[in-house]
C-alpha cells in the first residue's frame, strides 16, 4: 500500500500544486490589474461559484471513487447515473442563476458576472465527476495533467483578456473559458473509459446514491461552506473592497488547503481496503495524520508570524488590510488538516453519518459568529468566527473518530511541535531585524527540518523512503 499511496501522493502533489500555482498567478494578476473593488467582485463570484458547486457533488465524486476501488466492474454503472443526477441539479441551478441574480449579490458589478458563474459551476462539477474514476482507479498521473492543463488554460485566457480589457467580467470570462477546456480535455483523455457509458444508466441505482452519498455532501461542506460564506456575508455586510482584502487572504491559505486533500485524496482507495484490518487501518490513520501535522504546525506559525510581508509581496502594498485576517487564517490548518485525513477515514470505514449533526452545527456557529463578528471587525471578524467553528468541529471529529478506531497521535508530533516553535522564534526575530523576507521564508524551512533531523525524527525517514519508491512505481 505505502508504495500506491507514495505514487498517488506524488502525482497529485504534481498536478494541485502546478495546477494552483498557475492558477494563483491568474489570481495575484487579475488583483494587481483590477484593484481591491473589481477584484472583491470578481472573488465574490468565484465563491459563489464554489458555494453552488458544492450542492452539485454532494458527496457523489467521493462515493464513486470509494466503490469504484472496492469494485471496478461497476464504474460505467456508478459514472452513468451519477452523471444523471448531476446534470439535473446543473438544469436547476443554471436557470436559477439567471433569473435571480439580482438577488444574489448586493454588489453591482459581481451581479453582472452570475450567469458566468453558473457556466463555471457546470464545467468544474462536469470535470470533478470524470477525475473521480481517475482516482479510483488510482490513475492520479492522469488527473494530475487535466489539472494543469485547466489552469493553464485558466491563466492564458484570463490572461489575455484581462491585458485587453482589464475589468472583472473578463477576468471571470477567461475563468470559465479555462474551466471549459479542462472539461474538454478530461472527456479526450478518458474517451476509452467512457465507451458506452449512456448505455450503463440504471435509474434504480439514481436514489441508493444519493442516500450513501448526502451524508459524505455534509461533511465534505464543513470547510468550503465556511471558507464561501464568509466572503458572501462580508458581501452583504461591508463594502466590496474589503471583499477584495478577505478574498485576498483567503486564496494564500485555500491553495495550502490543497494539502490535506492531496494526501486524503491518495490515501482514501488504499485505505479502504484497509477497512477489515482494524491494526492495519490504525497505523495507516496514525501515519497520515502526523504527516498533516507535519505541514499543517509550521505554515500556521510561519503564516501568522510573516503576514504582512506574505500578503504585500503577492498583492502589493495595497492589500496590506488584508494581513490580519491572513494571520487568523493560517491557525486553521492546525484542525482543518487533520481533519480532513480523519474524515477520509470514517468514510472508508462507512462511518460518516456520525459526524453530520455536529457538522451542522459547526456550519451555523460559524454563520452566527460571522454575523456577531463582521460588523464589530469586519473582516478579522470573519476570519475568527472560521477559526472558532472549526477547532469546535476537529475536536468533535477527533472524538467520534477514537470512539470508532482509538488511534493516537498526540505523543507522536512532540517533535514536530518542538521544531515548529523554535523555526517561529527565528523568523520573528529575523522580521525583527529586518533580514529579507525570502530569505527568511527559505532559511525558516532550512531550519525546521534541521532540527527535525537532529530530533532523529521517524516521519523523515518514512518519507525519503517513500520518494525513494515513487519512481519505481
Amino acid at each position: 500500500m505505502n508504495r500506491t499511496v507514495a505514487k498517488n501522493t506524488f502525482w497529485l502533489f504534481v498536478g494541485q500544486t502546478v495546477g494552483r500555482t498557475l492558477r494563483a498567478g491568474f489570481l495575484i494578476f487579475s488583483a494587481r490589474l483590477l484593484g481591491a473593488s473589481s477584484w472583491g467582485a470578481f472573488a465574490y463570484a468565484l465563491s459563489l461559484a464554489s458555494f453552488f458547486s458544492m450542492f452539485t457533488d454532494f458527496g457523489i465524486n467521493t462515493l464513486i471513487t470509494r466503490e469504484v476501488a472496492k469494485k471496478p466492474e461497476v464504474k460505467l454503472k456508478y459514472l452513468s447515473t451519477s452523471l444523471f443526477i448531476k446534470t439535473s441539479l446543473l438544469l436547476v441551478l443554471i436557470p436559477f442563476a439567471f433569473i435571480f441574480r439580482d438577488h444574489l449579490s448586493k454588489i453591482p458589478e459581481a451581479i453582472v458576472l452570475m450567469p458566468l458563474m453558473a457556466l463555471l459551476v457546470a464545467f468544474d462539477s462536469l470535470r470533478d465527476l470524470a477525475i473521480s474514476i481517475v482516482r479510483a482507479m488510482e490513475k492520479m498521473e492522469i488527473e494530475a495533467w487535466i489539472n494543469i492543463l485547466t489552469n493553464l488554460a485558466i491563466l492564458v485566457f484570463g490572461a489575455f483578456l484581462l491585458v485587453i480589457h482589464p475589468t472583472s467580467y473578463n477576468a471571470m470570462f477567461g475563468y470559465v473559458l479555462g474551466t471549459a477546456f479542462g472539461l474538454l480535455a478530461a472527456i479526450f483523455v478518458l474517451r476509452k473509459h467512457l465507451q458506452g457509458l449512456f448505455r450503463h444508466f440504471d435509474p434504480k441505482m439514481a436514489w441508493p446514491i444519493i442516500k450513501i452519498a448526502w451524508p459524505i455532501g455534509v461533511l465534505g461542506l464543513l470547510g468550503p461552506i465556511m471558507i464561501n460564506t464568509d466572503i458572501i456575508i462580508v458581501g452583504w455586510l461591508r463594502s466590496v473592497g474589503e471583499v477584495g482584502f478577505y478574498s485576498a487572504a483567503q486564496r494564500v491559505i485555500q491553495f495550502l488547503y490543497v494539502l490535506p486533500v492531496l494526501l486524503g485524496a491518495a490515501f482514501l482507495p488504499s485505505i479502504s481496503k484497509l477497512s477489515e484490518s482494524k491494526e492495519e487501518f490504525k497505523k495507516s490513520l496514525e501515519q497520515a495524520v502526523k504527516a498533516v501535522f507535519f505541514l499543517a504546525l509550521p505554515l500556521a506559525a510561519g503564516g501568522a508570524i510573516l503576514a504582512e510581508p506574505i500578503i504585500s509581496s503577492l498583492y502589493g502594498t495595497a492589500f496590506l488590510p488584508a494581513a490580519a485576517s491572513f494571520r487568523i487564517l493560517c491557525f486553521t490548518f492546525i484542525t482543518l488538516f487533520p481533519s480532513a485525513v480523519i474524515i477520509n477515514a470514517a468514510f472508508a470505514l462507512n462511518r460518516q453519518r456520525s459526524f453530520i449533526f455536529y457538522t451542522a452545527v459547526a456550519i451555523l456557529a460559524n454563520i452566527v459568529l460571522d454575523l456577531l463578528f463582521i460588523p464589530i471587525w469586519g473582516i478579522a471578524g470573519s476570519a475568527l468566527a472560521t477559526l472558532l467553528a472549526q477547532i469546535f468541529m476537529f475536536f468533535y471529529i477527533l472524538a467520534v473518530m477514537r470512539r470508532i478506531n482509538h488511534f493516537s497521535f498526540f505523543s507522536d508530533i512532540k517533535n514536530i511541535i518542538l521544531a515548529s516553535f523554535f523555526m517561529a522564534g527565528y523568523a520573528f526575530l529575523g522580521q525583527r531585524l529586518g533580514l529579507n523576507f525570502w530569505f527568511i521564508l527559505v532559511s525558516s524551512a532550512g531550519l525546521y527540518l534541521l532540527i527535525l533531523s537532529l530530533l532523529k525524527e521517524p516521519l523523515l525517514k518514512t518519507l525519503r523512503s517513500y520518494i525513494a519508491k515513487t519512481p519505481a512505481v
